[in-house]
């Protein structure tokens, strides 16, 4: 949310219209990514609380960075409103214009209750109306709707009607009652009348094939978990399309466990199928013959989940519902299970009952009816807003005599589901934005059944109807489109200019699924095709996931140019841009070339308003051209290039590009984009993204390498600065391949804007080790959208040499710091630190306000704003058990005697791994351990106090962070942060006075395994905590325990037990030698305090004596294994330095100015206060001094316990922040290099 945040700020400060338009907006929803890192999120505009439609913002987020954008806010709200009227006509009245419009009866039960909307907004629902489908509750909300170049305000009324046929989604406007726009939820594909002739008796005549895989004959279908119960179907199965195409066979285990972990029949996430019918997690199939919609026939399988049912084509299809029923419920599993791999997933929307902990909102898996008796030659899929039940209604056709099932058409199921992911990808998952009559929403349908039906020896030149089957045509039939699919131009020609005269939507979608075909042959001629349709590698995989993808890239009610960038973007993205000219020619060839326009790009597109372009912007449309082949051979190293005079040995490519580098100093010529000067000497390379169809959009510039000769090289690396800063900055990459021939591997990415300085990058090429001929290639791609010219990418000091002298900031620290306190709270970067660029599988990201996945992760930073933190989402990319590195720079300790490392973590959620600090010296060493941390710390930030003691004097000292994420099904759940990160000299524990602990403060927590069955309470206003019967409990308390360290308490027990004591803790691992015990049978730990004699008895432990260093936890003690009944009563415990002799009172007055402490140059800041005093929350904390500035001051904000609760350096207002911190007494430390001073404060 913080990066989305600070995008829109920077958009509001464009101009007076613009900050009114950005200023109320709300993540609706987001999706996930197969690239690790990325995640999208779908904006929607508010104005006054109320969401405008398809006023929306589209972006994905890589790493903490913008990486994609598409703005379709509705821009200068404020000039566009119809009316400052915000009442008119009821929503009942509303809901009766729909019912008048579309003649369905009246409803005599119109009784209002609210809901929230699945973004959380304001609705009025209608429950019982009786005219509605399944009872479904009339729905209705206010929104602004644009239209005619105004915002109108409107009743989004929302009823499904009896019957399945029409789910609408329907605009009335407030003033007038008039229905001003309207959506059917339901797509219906019902053809008309078939234009086909039919060859008489071409496949009337129909029995079932015996000469396949008999029933006794078991084609088992993946490895199976034993969460899963075995089952079996007898099925047209993948990749059949239909019973033309082939028998059936009975297929085992087909459920792919990373789509349905616990198999088909689940619903409980428990090992054991919940049903024996043809229902589970994704999908109920039942037979509907009577129309109603209601609880049909589903078969069952029985206890073995056998679903083996007979059929026989030659009767009427009544006969074999059974069998009709079954091969819906497997093909609607099989896309399921097939699109997930490629993100159609729980995070994205899709479709299933319990969504595992994965994301998304669950209780919406589809209901399937099979020879729906509600109509006849048609299907339909109805797809409500995530959460919200789809209905797929499959139809009997009567073109043949017997008629045929369209639960046997393969591709038509495959179609229908794919109105389902095209809706729900298209805008995100709540949005429903397949408006305007040149989306392709049919054109995806098609390909989806088209690509799981692709079979080995299968040619694009090929005739692929759909429909073939129930229409009663042979495999090269045209079936319900114009033509067959076919890249043979003889057998299909249609393109974008075409698109006028086709019928909407089903011409439109033909049109644009066209293209899809192509592009999918491109990639299988040049690829391969793989049968694996989970996991190939064949080009069909990669045309599913850039289709996938592509979908979440998509403009609201988009066009063919719209659907185009959306695959660019993916490529992108998945691929590094690899298959980019493919794509062009493809979509060039059926003129959505380069200068192809739809209208307004996502507006209120039309099929009659289009541009046409056969421009490929690839040379001439043909594949990613063969780069140039290296020259010259380097033999000598290190080889270093800073630009100074010329280009060197280096090269801009010849072929395969479309802009060059080119050589600068000072700024580029445009604002806002690019360096102002040369990392290194005065000239610097950079591609100049100017130029709306020169300099952008996805425009790229290719920098080739001389012939590099490896053989006397046993580790060789490249090192180079780069600069990536602007609004649309899109793409960096560094390839590498050997002897001029074969692909190239990328060896280096980076996405999105990088900020505005030069970065620098250390690159391991010991895979090319002793190599005699290697190349190294710079790919820049610019930026897109009407702000692509902000997308400068500049290269300085490119070397390469054996080792590395400048290591970066992967495993060897750079930089050198030698001033302390070094802190850094990431409000405006990373600042010296820098994530690993070896040795892990994520990186860690900024962030403000929560991370994007539920019950895990902060809700705001710990000091400031802004913090860093491990996204885990992703299952195979976040988690399970994925590593994230944060390097520090150098840090020179050769002054320092007691340098310590303070920061603030954040562990919370169910799967929280674990969370390491190491160090070591000089670059070289094993990293040894000086922090660790695992499992759930409860939802708060925590401190930490590491003593460094052990590297003082060392020159040159590294520390890294280590987080990995968690595991299992819910492993998502695992976001780990940090914040206030500082590393200073010891000052030891601030002096907390005396006060009592207030265990009402802290989380009660049972420790280890240690807890059995015994309770605790809290007494005397929270000073007294009370342990029963057989427990061990602790409190959270970060403290490093010194020699000077002292527990104090009142003791009491109503009857001994085996021990009764406390103790600090640094883990959750029983440590015997660091419990006190005061009382009990057992000989355990300390005991040398074991003398309770009865009553109440005060107990001064001095902690120290026994054992130091920090801790995170202290442990109370009730331990009676062997009975029951007793207690004890820990009050009034205190912790304190030293002796206690004086209270937090005692510290410092109210408002009074109290002299610094200290015995060096007490004078250097004379006196301090803080105002006001009381501060209620919304102000910030000023620090006043009479004389001398605060600059280069450490503060820190302390509780009544001794905890520190923020740290930082006063900045140049001198104010601290202090809304997150509860109501009560708090002492602010100030420390500079002279002096220190201590101050109280009250928080109202």
């Amino acid at each position: 949310m913080g990066v989305i945040n600070n995008h829109f700020n920077g958009l509001k400060k464009r101009s007076t219209d613009a900050s009114i338009d950005f200023s109320e907006w709300k993540v609706t929803s987001t999706a996930s990514s197969l690239k690790k890192g990325l995640t999208h999120y779908y904006i929607t505009q508010y104005h006054n609380n109320i969401p405008i439609i398809n006023g929306t913002y589209n972006m994905s987020v890589f790493n903490g960075k913008v990486n994609f954008k598409l703005d379709q806010f509705v821009p200068a709200i404020k000039t566009k409103l119809n009316s400052a009227k915000t009442s008119g006509i009821t929503p009942e009245a509303a809901i009766q214009s729909v019912i008048a419009k579309h003649r369905l009866k009246a409803s005599a039960n119109l009784i209002r209750s609210s809901k929230k909307s699945n973004s959380g907004d304001d609705m009025i629902q209608f429950m019982n109306s009786g005219i509605t489908e399944d009872n479904e509750p009339i729905t209705a909300q206010k929104v602004y709707i644009f239209q005619d170049n105004k915002l109108k305000l409107c009743w989004n009324i929302n009823l499904y009607e009896q019957g399945g046929q029409n789910w609408w989604h329907s605009y009335i406007d407030i003033s007038s009652g008039e229905i001003i726009a309207e959506d059917n939820w339901v797509i219906s594909c019902n053809f008309g009348e078939v234009e086909h002739t039919h060859v008489k008796g071409e496949s009337n005549n129909h029995k079932e094939v015996t000469n396949y895989v008999e029933k006794n004959t078991r084609i088992p279908f993946g490895p199976k978990s034993i969460m899963v119960a075995p089952d079996s179907y007898n099925v047209y199965a993948m990749p059949l399309s239909d019973p033309d195409d082939g028998g059936r066979t009975i297929v085992n285990d087909p459920a792919n466990l990373t789509a349905s972990p616990f198999g088909w029949h689940d619903t409980n996430g428990a090992s054991g199928a919940e049903y024996n019918i043809t229902r589970g997690n994704n999908v109920w199939a039942q037979e509907d013959a009577n129309g109603n919609n209601g609880t049909g026939a589903s078969p069952s399988g029985g206890a073995g989940l056998d679903f083996d049912f007979p059929v026989n084509l030659n009767q009427s299809p009544a006969n074999y519902r059974n069998a009709s029923t079954t091969n819906l419920f497997y093909w609607n599993n099989i896309m399921h299970d097939v699109w997930y791999q490629y993100g159609f997933d729980e995070a994205s929307g899709n479709f299933q009952e319990n969504n595992y902990g994965k994301g998304g909102s669950g209780s919406d898996s589809v209901n399937a009816d099979s020879q729906d008796g509600s109509g006849l030659n048609n299907a339909n899929f109805a797809t409500p807003g995530d959460g919200g039940n789809p209905r797929m209604q499959m139809f009997l056709w009567n073109q043949t005599n017997p008629g045929r099932d369209g639960s046997f058409d393969n591709v038509i199921i495959a179609h229908e589901y794919g109105h389902g992911i095209s809706t729900r990808l298209v805008g995100g998952r709540n949005s429903n934005t397949l408006g305007g009559s040149e989306q392709m929403g049919e054109g995806w349908s098609d390909w989806f059944g088209l690509m799981l039906t692709m079979k080995a020896g299968d040619q694009g030149t090929d005739s692929r109807g759909v429909g073939n089957y129930v229409l009663g045509q042979n495999d090269a039939g045209p079936g319900i489109r114009p033509t067959p699919y076919s890249t043979n131009r003889s057998i299909n020609n249609t393109d974008y200019a075409d698109i006028n005269g086709l019928a909407v939507p089903h011409g439109v979608g033909y049109a644009f699924a066209t293209i899809l075909w192509d592009m999918t042959w491109l990639l299988v001629d040049q690829e391969g095709f793989d049968p694996d349709f989970y996991n190939g590698t064949g080009g069909n995989n990669i045309a599913m996931a850039l289709v996938i993808e592509g979908l979440k890239n998509t403009a609201n009610n988009p066009g063919f140019v719209s659907g185009r960038d959306g695959i660019l973007q993916a490529d992108q993205d998945l691929y590094g841009g690899q298959y980019r000219c493919l794509i062009w020619k493809a979509f060039a060839e059926r003129g959505v070339g380069d200068g192809a326009n739809e209208n307004s790009n996502g507006g209120t597109n039309t099929n009659s308003d289009q541009t046409v372009s056969f421009v490929n912007p690839c040379d001439g449309g043909g594949p990613d051209p063969t780069p140039d082949v290296c020259s010259g051979d380097i033999t000598t190293f290190p080889f270093s290039e800073s630009f100074e005079t010329n280009f060197g040995e280096w090269s801009n490519a010849s072929s395969g590009d479309d802009v060059d580098f080119s050589r600068n100093s000072g700024g580029t010529p445009s604002s806002n984009t690019g360096p102002t000067a040369a990392s290194d000497g005065s000239t610097y390379i950079y591609v100049e993204a100017s130029g709306n169809g020169t300099g952008f959009p996805n425009k790229r510039g290719v920098l080739n390498s001389p012939c590099l000769n490896f053989s006397s090289l046993s580790s060789p690396t490249l090192s180079f600065q780069y600069h990536m800063f602007g609004s649309a900055i899109n793409s960096l990459t560094v390839e590498a391949r050997t002897d001029n021939t074969g692909d190239w591997t990328s060896v280096f990415t980076r996405s999105g804007d990088q900020g505005n300085q030069w970065n620098g990058a250390n690159i391991d090429l010991a895979a090319y080790a002793s190599q005699a001929s290697v190349q190294l290639r710079f790919v820049v791609v610019t930026g897109t959208g009407n702000s692509g010219w902000q997308s400068d990418i500049a290269l300085d000091e490119i070397a390469i040499q054996n080792g590395s002298t400048d290591p970066g900031p992967g495993d060897g620290c750079s930089g050198e710091v030698t001033s302390f306190p070094f802190s850094e709270s990431f409000e405006i970067s990373f600042g010296d630190w820098s994530n690993a660029t070896t040795g892990d599988d994520i990186d860690f990201t900024r962030d403000t306000g929560g991370t994007p996945s539920n019950n895990t992760g902060p809700s705001s930073g710990a000091d400031g704003s802004t913090y860093i933190y491990v996204e885990a989402s992703g299952e195979g990319t976040g988690f399970p058990n994925k590593t994230a590195i944060l390097n520090s720079p150098c840090l020179n300790f050769s002054s320092l005697t007691a340098p310590s490392l303070q920061f603030q973590y954040h562990m919370f959620g169910s799967a929280i791994n674990s969370l390491t600090a190491e160090a070591r010296t000089n670059n070289t060493g094993a990293w040894t351990s000086i922090f660790s941390q695992n499992g759930d710390k409860g939802n708060q930030w925590n401190a930490a106090n590491v003593d460094l003691t052990a590297y003082a004097g060392e020159s040159s000292v590294q520390i890294r962070f280590t987080v990995v994420t968690g595991s299992g099904a819910s492993g998502w759940q695992s976001d780990i942060a940090l914040d206030a990160i500082s590393v200073e000299e010891a000052t030891g524990n601030p002096d907390p006075g005396c006060d009592t602990l207030d265990f009402n403060s802290f989380t009660i927590t049972p420790f280890s395994n240690q807890d059995s069955a015994g309770n605790f309470s809290i007494g005397n206003g929270g000073a007294s905590l009370t342990l029963t019967n057989n427990t061990w409990k602790y409190i959270p308390f970060d403290y490093v325990v010194t020699p000077n360290t002292v527990i104090e308490f009142e003791f009491s027990s109503t009857s001994q037990g085996e021990i009764h004591g406390v103790g600090f803790e640094d883990d959750n691992t029983l440590t015997s030698t660091r419990y006190f015990k005061v009382h009990g049978t057992q000989n355990y730990g300390i005991t040398n305090f074991d003398n309770y004699a009865g009553g109440t008895q005060t107990y001064v432990i001095p902690v120290g004596d026994s054992y130091t260093g920090t801790m995170d936890r202290l442990v109370f003690i009730n331990d009676n294994d062997a009975g029951s009944g007793n207690t004890s009563t820990f009050t009034n415990v205190k912790i304190y330095e030293g002796s206690c002799s004086a209270s937090l009172v005692e510290v410092a007055s109210f408002g009074t100015r109290v002299d610094v402490l200290g015995d060096e140059d007490e004078n250097a800041l004379a006196s301090v206060a803080v105002a006001p005093v009381p501060i209620k929350k919304g102000n910030l904390l000023k620090v006043l001094t009479s004389s001398n500035n605060l600059s280069n001051t450490r503060y820190s904000v302390i509780n009544v316990l001794g905890q520190v609760l923020d740290r930082g350096v006063l900045n140049t207002t001198n104010t601290i922040n202090i809304d997150r911190f509860d109501s009560g007494v708090y002492i602010l430390r100030l420390e500079n290099s002279y002096t220190k001073a201590n101050k109280r404060f009250i928080i109202e």
